[in-house]
């Protein structure tokens, strides 16, 4: 995204429309695919909520903030799982790494 430089010698038609520029190159937010439309920053902060990042790997206790498809990295072992199934104590997830090892 382009930096909009707004001088203090512009007429207030320039600032105009150098600011519905910025509004214009966001985009429509009914276009986002995330559940939290309201606003750019609301769909980015959920979009983080989905990956996790540990030096531990998940367990099936571990409940990601994120739901179903949160994607847990081990940052230890590089190790990668997914999120596949959430039941209370009994989470499943499947190492999509080059490694093996599932958590059921």
């Amino acid at each position: 995204m382009a930096i909009v430089s707004v001088n203090l010698i512009d007429t207030f038609d320039e600032w105009r429309v150098k600011t519905n520029n910025i509004g214009t190159n966001t985009g429509d937010l009914t276009t986002l695919t995330t559940t939290d439309k309201s606003s750019i920053v609301a769909a980015i902060n959920e979009l983080n909520n989905r990956t996790i990042s540990s030096a531990n790997d998940p367990t099936t206790s571990s409940n990601p903030p994120g739901g179903l498809g949160t994607v847990w990295t081990n940052t230890t072992s590089g190790e990668m799982y997914v999120c596949t199934n959430i039941t209370t104590g009994s989470n499943v997830w499947i190492n999509v790494g080059g490694g093996s090892g599932d958590i059921s």
